[in-house]
């Protein structure tokens, strides 16, 4: 919908996501006003809990990233979820609702499924009195709820059976007896990603690096810190539990959340922690900084100087987010930032800082400047240690392709087989990948060779076989730029009907930028023509030159 009223515009899917934020927010509020409105200074302390939420440098990602739209929207619809079932009263009207946003949950992101096991914690926290039984609230909670939890089941059932015959493998894949022996022997992956979970929403200035790579991890000594963290959270509840202290379920609401990315099963992820993955996990660690300093406030007393504890830490945390805020900024921000953060670790640079400086709009003598150092530090760095790494080189392909340089093509054929190795790395489940590219920039290394075969050689084949090879890793939709070159390739190798399906798509998302329409239709006639010429092909399109991609199309 965004797409169809606005086109590919980062300034609006950026605000569309800071709106749902804001109003996961005010949600939140609510919720905690609700479950802490049994002691006194609920209101102040609901409000001040929601600022954690909404100030914690852990949801910059998803809030700043558009790709972070899933874990913010997933958030939204279930605080949604959880006010009314707490809120409402009307029980058809709230089941209505809930079931709702439990659908918006599950199509914005599998968390969702998670649903049932919230909506029980949360019950507990509002129904349950310290110290008190817990078996009779736990039957009421079925009691009352039977209709509304078979019908989160049947949810559940449906989304399960819609995932696995349409969207199998794509983050979650099947669980094996060498994944289960890998992860959770070897490599103790699910204690230390709890571990590095909890440090990253506790200690938010705590490791500020975004991608995490899971070998940096793996050390005896943050495996046995790791072991006796998870000991420490696992004792804590059932300490409670036998203490019947009701704020447990906060905690059990939390493991829930991230309960999915802690690599208990294999996920298709190649970081030991992603912010984002945070953000639906937060709420209930913001309820629980607002409960614990309820509980301080009623027993130390001293009102003033919690509340200003409380304030204090809000300070830090929001400070901390604004230092992380302009790393979002730009593409060469991001990279130059999570460079250094890599070098902390290895002496090598990511590779993809040279993507970033080849499509930055710094001056171009810069970018050849800075790109030709990177370039040297890698091959002093190869001559030093003996380490080769392919991927560099076949970045560097990418940026010279892109200021059509022939050298770029020779380059990126010789290690056009590191992207399959990588491809099938990747597929079989590989827990630790060196550097791993994502399916993404796969697509965009293989769209540029296809670019440059087919403007710097005409090659039409070479190229239309490298523009297949990324179409089979695009998951999102295409960008513009990338649509008018499948224009391009299916006219020239006579897929009309998919030629003409994708001009319509550029005509409507340029239905309100005439400029770039245009420009799509002199590129489009241009290298039509450009190859018609070179290689006398007998395809319809060359039939009739010069080529005119309207005049075409319109004759269909």
């Amino acid at each position: 919908m965004e797409r169809q009223w606005f086109g590919l515009n980062p300034a609006i899917s950026h605000a569309i996501n800071i709106v749902f934020l804001y109003v996961s927010t005010l949600f939140l509020y609510h919720l905690l006003r609700r479950l802490l409105s049994r002691q006194p200074n609920a209101e102040v302390l609901a409000a001040l809990g929601a600022l954690v939420f909404l100030c914690h440098p852990r949801n910059v990602e998803a809030a700043a990233w558009i790709s972070g739209r899933f874990d913010v929207f997933a958030t939204f619809f279930l605080l949604a979820g959880l006010y009314v079932f707490i809120c409402i009263q009307n029980k058809y009207f709230k089941n209505l609702i809930v079931v709702l946003c439990h659908l918006a949950a599950l199509a914005s992101k599998e968390i969702g499924i998670l649903m049932p096991v919230v909506l029980f914690c949360v019950w507990m926290l509002d129904k349950h009195q310290s110290k008190q039984p817990w078996k009779p609230v736990i039957c009421e909670f079925f009691q009352k709820n039977v209709t509304l939890l078979c019908l989160l089941v049947v949810n559940s059932i449906v989304y399960l059976y819609l995932r696995s015959r349409h969207a199998s493998g794509m983050m979650h894949m099947g669980v094996t007896w060498e994944f289960i022996y890998q992860s959770y022997l070897v490599y103790q992956l699910p204690t230390i990603a709890l571990k590095e979970y909890l440090f990253r929403t506790v200690l938010p200035f705590y490791n500020m690096g975004v991608i995490l790579p899971i070998e940096y991890f793996i050390t005896v000594s943050n495996q046995i810190i790791s072991a006796v963290v998870s000991l420490v959270v696992i004792g804590g509840i059932i300490y409670g539990a036998v203490k019947r202290y009701t704020i447990i379920f906060a905690v059990i609401a939390y493991l829930a959340m991230i309960s999915l990315v802690l690599y208990l099963i294999p996920i298709g992820i190649t970081g030991i922690t992603q912010d984002r993955f945070l953000m639906s996990a937060l709420p209930f660690y913001s309820l629980l900084i607002a409960y614990v300093a309820q509980q301080c406030i009623i027993h130390f007393n001293h009102i003033r100087a919690w509340f200003i504890g409380l304030c204090t830490y809000i300070f830090v945390i929001a400070l901390i987010t604004f230092q992380i805020i302009p790393t979002w900024s730009n593409s060469l921000m991001f990279w130059l930032t999570m460079s250094n953060y890599q070098e902390k670790y290895t002496n090598e640079f990511h590779p993809m800082l040279l993507f970033a400086y080849a499509h930055s709009n710094l001056p171009e003598e810069m970018v050849q400047q800075r790109i030709d150092e990177l370039i040297a530090r890698e091959r002093a760095e190869t001559k030093k240690t003996g380490t080769f790494r392919p991927i560099v080189y076949i970045m560097y392909a990418q940026y010279l392709i892109l200021k059509k340089n022939p050298e770029g093509l020779d380059i990126m054929e010789e290690y056009m087989d590191v992207l399959h190795e990588m491809r099938s790395a990747v597929s079989h489940g590989q827990l630790i990948q060196n550097e791993a590219i994502p399916d993404a920039q796969i697509e965009d290394l293989y769209t540029s060779y296809a670019h440059g075969a087919l403007i710097m050689r005409n090659d039409i084949e070479k190229a239309d076989a490298a523009l297949q090879e990324a179409k089979k890793l695009r998951t999102g939709p295409v960008t513009f730029n990338v649509l008018v070159y499948d224009v391009i390739f299916d006219i020239l190798k006579n897929r009309q009907p998919a030629a003409q399906t994708e001009y319509q798509t550029i005509r409507a998302m340029t239905k309100t930028d005439e400029t770039q329409r245009k420009s799509a239709v002199v590129t489009i006639n241009r290298l039509v023509n450009q190859v018609c010429e070179a290689k006398k092909l007998s395809v319809p399109a060359c039939q009739n030159l010069p080529f005119n991609v309207e005049k075409f199309f319109a004759g269909q």
